[in-house]
């Protein structure tokens, strides 16, 4: 389906409270389906496809993420979601903490935010060690411009960790995440959205709880960037899942949805 007001195209899965679940860089809402019909139970469940990303065209010009975070909650308000959980993986992460400050400011409350592999900035930065440096992303950027294909497959690749997952069960997983490949200049731009993105201080506005799931062994996020984000938000509760990288949702996945459908629970 689609909302009338904004481009984005979500797929719906479940009954109950709305949950609205965001997806990663480079991927689509269909790489988080697993997760999503583990938790259909407990929630009403959206998948949006960000803009440029799998079903969803992509944006005109240059898109922050905080562009992002105000489609998502767009999203929310043109469908009338009554305090809805706010859920993202990676950049998800990131466009959920938008979003859910776009929607405080509009007066319209978020019961919870569950965050997978989640940073409050995917760059390094004076004070902050837990991000990728600028030569890393500048470098992806540069095999994705030459070499768009090769480059989301090492990409994927990077998301597990060295033993996670038998090779064949890996190959699956790597397969899920490259099932919808998006529009090369949206993965460009919202890279360049990733690299310039910050949200360390609005991280602190946000007063409601947070559960954070994240690999022991992520290469991607690194887990302090989890432990900084536990610290900044003013409720949040930490889960680290030992052995996992990236994409914990396709290699834990019973412990991340036991954890979501918990979390859930929890909420008033």
């Amino acid at each position: 389906m689609a909302s009338r007001s904004h481009p984005l195209h979500v797929a719906e899965v479940g009954q109950g409270r709305p949950l609205v679940l965001v997806h990663g860089w480079a991927t689509s809402g269909r790489a988080l389906l697993g997760l999503a019909e583990a938790v259909g139970g407990r929630a009403r469940v959206l998948l949006p496809d960000l803009r440029g990303h799998g079903r969803s065209p992509p944006p005109a010009g240059p898109f922050s993420l905080e562009d992002h975070g105000a489609d998502v909650a767009s999203l929310v308000s043109d469908l009338g979601l009554e305090r809805p959980v706010l859920a993202g993986w990676s950049m998800g992460a990131e466009v959920a903490l938008a979003a859910a400050c776009r929607l405080e400011a509009q007066g319209i409350p978020v019961a919870g935010l569950a965050l997978l592999a989640a940073t409050a900035r995917f760059t390094s930065a004076e004070g902050y060690p837990h991000g990728l440096s600028a030569r890393e992303v500048e470098g992806l950027s540069a095999r994705l411009s030459l070499h768009p294909e090769k480059a989301l497959s090492r990409f994927f690749a990077a998301c597990f960790a060295k033993g996670e997952l038998p090779a064949e069960e890996r190959k699956r997983a790597e397969g899920t995440l490259a099932a919808e490949p998006p529009h090369l200049a949206a993965a460009q731009g919202a890279l360049r959205a990733l690299a310039e993105g910050d949200f360390r201080a609005a991280a602190g506005a946000i007063a409601a709880p947070a559960l954070l799931l994240h690999g022991e062994q992520d290469a991607i996020v690194p887990e302090g960037a989890s432990r900084f984000l536990s610290r900044a938000l003013r409720q949040a509760r930490r889960v680290t899942l030992p052995g996992a990288g990236h994409a914990p949702f396709l290699t834990r996945a019973e412990a991340c949805a036991s954890s979501l459908r918990a979390f859930l629970g929890e909420l008033s």
